[in-house]
């Protein structure tokens, strides 16, 4: 059995609906102050699961995954230049569960230094994340020292 606490309301000394209401709330969160937490975290998933993207470089590699759920593999177009790699992805309109749809989606990431983007490969998986890998090429991902010419002209 469910106990509530007691609250000592008369409405002709303070009539404050909103503070009623929130008297009302608040112990049911603090009773449970993960709830709340769990449902944040929660919804925090769900967004990442809709168009979300990540980047991430380490010294061997540069790798870029993106969602492209709504879209099949034939549909993708991916193109690097020395600067930039750009996915294009777009599909004619289709039925779903409410009507029809037409998507279309670009994005575009700049290369780091180093990236050579003849080296990328791409792969796509079930459940529609691509996954784009290029390596990097050690030599000009080091720094280097330049020389610097020095001629001393006589009087």
């Amino acid at each position: 059995m469910a106990l509530s606490a007691y609250y000592n309301y008369n409405p002709r000394d303070d009539y404050d609906l909103l503070q009623l209401v929130d008297d009302l709330i608040r112990p049911s969160y603090e009773s449970r102050p993960l709830r709340a937490l769990r449902r944040a975290n929660d919804l925090a998933q769900l967004v990442n699961l809709r168009g979300d993207s990540e980047v991430r470089e380490t010294d061997k590699e540069f790798c870029i995954e993106v969602d492209l759920s709504s879209f099949n593999p034939e549909e993708v177009n991916i193109t690097t230049n020395d600067k930039e790699v750009c996915i294009n992805a777009k599909h004619e309109e289709r039925p779903d569960k409410h009507g029809y749809v037409c998507r279309s989606m670009t994005r575009k990431y700049t290369l780091p230094p180093g990236v050579d983007p003849k080296s990328f490969c791409s792969t796509m998986n079930n459940r529609g994340i691509l996954r784009m890998t290029a390596s990097k090429d050690a030599a000009s991902a080091l720094p280097r020292e330049v020389p610097i010419a020095v001629e001393y002209k006589g009087s």
